[in-house]
């Protein structure tokens, strides 16, 4: 007995003694910085991300030491109340330069579909000058914050279904892009964004993946001409250009534009095209506004 007492004691020495030469690092602080080393252990469905950030990073093939810094906390977003997903978002040169100080602003988002392994799908909004955020925000991207409403919801219906997309605010100038702009036609345009997407492609090592360029509006002039940028670029690794698509398209000048006769097609077609009634009231009431 008196031997396990000396021991107790002993241990009891022991403790005070580590206690005291540890400072500032009660039980409970120890406990807690062993409960943030611990295994973290979370069910999922299949083809949907982690919520935990940590298991978000190590469980990614897009995360390595060049693209950690563009990595984004899926749930920490401002006033979004849910997690996004994987996504990667910042800043990449138009260029391999040292001294290259034009960048273009990107926000790249994984598909959830276990199918798009080596595809990539690029979105332009219009203008030109308009941010494809504005997409990203409003139409296709994994949330969207419409005008008049309280807080973003999830997109049901988002293109990162399907495939791996990324949203480009570009030319330089516009939106968080930055740099002095220096172009005057889209010819140089399509140059400027190629010297981009080269850099994002190493950054992201998605060599020899298959691209498809889309967008609306001014894109009618972006996507051609930045795919023809592509083609004449003849390198597959980092060009290899599978399809365009362009929606409503800017594709000649406002004169021609202006005589379209929207109402009465859409009223002549109207058992092809089958629009609501509310629609088609409003599409009129514009007609009327617009003269």
């Amino acid at each position: 007995m008196r031997f396990s007492l000396l021991q107790i004691g002993a241990a009891l020495g022991l403790a005070a003694s580590v206690s005291a030469s540890s400072p500032g690092r009660s039980v409970f602080e120890r406990a807690e910085q062993l409960r943030a080393k611990a295994p973290i252990i979370e069910k999922r469905e299949i083809g949907k991300p982690f919520e935990h950030p940590r298991l978000q990073k190590r469980a990614s093939p897009y995360l390595n030491n060049v693209t950690e810094k563009f990595w984004v906390n899926g749930s920490a977003l401002p006033d979004v109340n849910f997690n996004v997903g994987e996504s990667y978002a910042g800043l990449l040169p138009i260029s391999s330069a040292a001294n290259e100080t034009r960048e273009l602003f990107f926000w790249f988002f994984p598909s959830t579909n276990p199918n798009a392994t080596d595809e990539i799908a690029i979105w332009f909004n219009g203008g030109p000058g308009c941010s494809s955020l504005s997409g990203l925000l409003t139409e296709n991207g994994p949330f969207t914050w419409e005008a008049g409403t309280l807080e973003p919801v999830q997109n049901s219906y988002t293109w990162v279904n399907l495939t791996n997309m990324l949203w480009v605010e570009q030319p330089v100038g516009v939106g968080f892009s930055q740099g002095v702009p220096n172009i005057t036609n889209e010819v140089e345009l399509g140059l400027e964004f190629i010297g981009f997407y080269k850099q994002f492609v190493d950054a992201f090592n998605l060599h020899n993946w298959k691209v498809y360029l889309t967008g609306e509006s001014y894109a009618g002039f972006y996507v051609p001409y930045i795919a023809d940028a592509f083609i004449n670029a003849a390198d597959t690794v980092y060009y290899n250009l599978k399809g365009i698509a362009i929606n409503d398209p800017i594709i000649g000048d406002e004169t021609a534009q202006q005589q379209a006769v929207i109402v009465p097609f859409v009223d002549y077609w109207e058992n092809v095209i089958y629009l609501n009634e509310t629609f088609l009231q409003q599409i009129h009431d514009r007609a009327d506004q617009c003269n």
